[in-house]
């Protein structure tokens, strides 16, 4: 699970996230990290949206997204 953190109030898609983060549309084959511990694969892209993406969990996210949920069963 991922909150979209400050980018929450201003955008309403993971497209919209993304171009937020860069300032501009992504070209396809592009990897961003709008949010920490996660990785957005641009899959598809135009010049005017993102079409696909491609969500995956950094290594050094799984590890915190770990340590945290032993921490909250302790």
């Amino acid at each position: 699970d991922f909150a979209a953190g400050e980018h929450g109030e201003y955008v309403d898609t993971i497209g919209g996230m993304i171009f937020n983060t860069l300032g501009r549309v992504p070209a396809r084959g592009e990897v961003v990290q709008a949010i920490p511990g996660f990785e957005f694969h641009v899959l598809d892209a135009d010049p005017r949206r993102v079409k696909r993406v491609r969500i995956v969990q950094s290594p050094k996210g799984e590890r915190q997204r770990r340590r945290a949920a032993r921490t909250e069963q302790a």
